[in-house]
Order: structure tokens, then sequence, then C-alpha cells
């Protein structure tokens, strides 16, 4: 896995969205195949094994997670919540944060495919909605966007780091 991988990653997937049109961000399976698990590949995850990725986990609370990624010691690092456009934000960040209530360590990730919200959880000490600690927003018209976002992605959420 390496930065280059994942600007990569971030190009294909918008020539993908593209090519998808409208219809794409309206459906979350659309989302989460065509945009987001080519970017959790090029962070170095492989989704299709069950001790480092699992869809549609639940952490406790009603209601499941759409992805959960496991640390070596096979304990959960990354809850994410996928969505369809039009975002819901309260009401989206409201559900992140009940389904990660029981997490401790790691990060919450909100993304609707071209933007990501990263919550940090482990500082306890201020509320869940002043925990954002990035937020990235894919733009294909701005290349040093694919950079930033690319090295956003690859921090927090790079196998590399959690693994």
């Amino acid at each position: 896995m390496r930065l280059n991988d994942v600007e990569d990653a971030i190009r294909n997937v918008l020539r993908s969205a593209e090519a998808f049109g409208a219809g794409l961000a309206r459906r979350e399976t659309l989302v989460r195949s065509a945009m987001v698990e080519p970017i959790l590949w090029s962070l170095g995850w492989r989704t299709w094994l069950p001790w480092e990725c699992r869809p549609d986990f639940t952490l406790g609370r009603p209601g499941s997670t759409d992805y959960v990624l496991f640390n070596r010691d096979g304990e959960v690092v990354v809850a994410m919540l996928i969505r369809p456009i039009p975002p819901r934000l309260e009401q989206d960040r409201l559900q992140l944060r009940e389904r990660t209530r029981t997490m401790t360590r790691g990060i919450a990730v909100l993304t609707y495919g071209w933007e990501w919200e990263v919550y940090d959880l482990e500082d306890r000490t201020r509320r869940f909605l002043d925990r954002r600690v990035e937020r990235l927003e894919l733009d294909g018209d701005a290349p040093h966007n694919v950079e930033r976002v690319a090295e956003g992605l690859y921090r927090w959420l790079g196998r590399d780091r959690w693994w």
C-alpha cells in the first residue's frame, strides 16, 4: 500500500462515478461497491477476509455499521456508515454516534462516497460531533484535492496504522 495507490484509486472511483451517473449516489450498495471498497482496497484492507473486515456488523447497539475493520488482535478499530445522497447529516451523525458508543478506541467514519468524515473515538472528553478530526471531499476537477484526500484517507484508514 502506497499513497500513489490511494490517489490512483480515487481517480478511478471518480471515473466510475461519472460513468454510473446520478443513480450511483442514491443507492447505498452502489456507493459501497463502486466508491468505498476500491478505496479500502487501495488502503490495504482485504474486505473479503472476515478477520480484517466485516460488513453489516453490530457493535452492541441496535442497528449495524456498514463495515468494521479489525486490528491484528481482533479488536474493532474502524466503524463505518455508508450512506447514499442526499445526505441527512444530522440523522446520519446521530446514528454513527449511537452505533459506535461501545467503542473506546479507534475511529468512526461517515461517508457518502464523495464525502468522508472521520471521528476520533478515543477522545471521550469532547462531545461526539466535536471529535471530528477530518472532513474530506472528493473533487475530480481539482488535482491537488485528490492528493489531499488520499493523504487524509491514508493517515486515518490505512491498514498499516491499525494492523
